[in-house]
């Protein structure tokens, strides 16, 4: 059986490559920026589909304030597995 994640040989970008995304073209798309976030607001405020709103706020929010942390409680003295469990407060 073939072994599942981790790291591979190969695998991933090489180091010392450039990153796809140039200085230029960055700079080209912060230039719609403003609109983009203009848009956004306007969304948020007035899109007649609710979910439409809501993903459009949280944008602004994540923008704005950052993205939510996700606390993670793990205890990885043993050396075991990692569990994970979804609560839904």
């Amino acid at each position: 059986m073939a072994k599942k994640g981790g790291k591979r040989t190969g695998a991933g970008r090489p180091a010392g490559s450039k990153n796809k995304v140039t200085p230029e073209i960055k700079a080209m798309a912060q230039k719609h920026c403003p609109a983009a976030l203009e848009m956004i607001v306007q969304l948020a405020q007035n899109a007649e589909n609710e979910s439409t709103r809501l993903a459009a706020a949280k944008e602004l929010l994540d923008r704005g304030y950052g993205k939510a942390r996700q606390v993670v409680d793990a205890d990885l003295r043993h050396g075991g597995a990692i569990q994970v469990q979804m609560v839904q407060l």
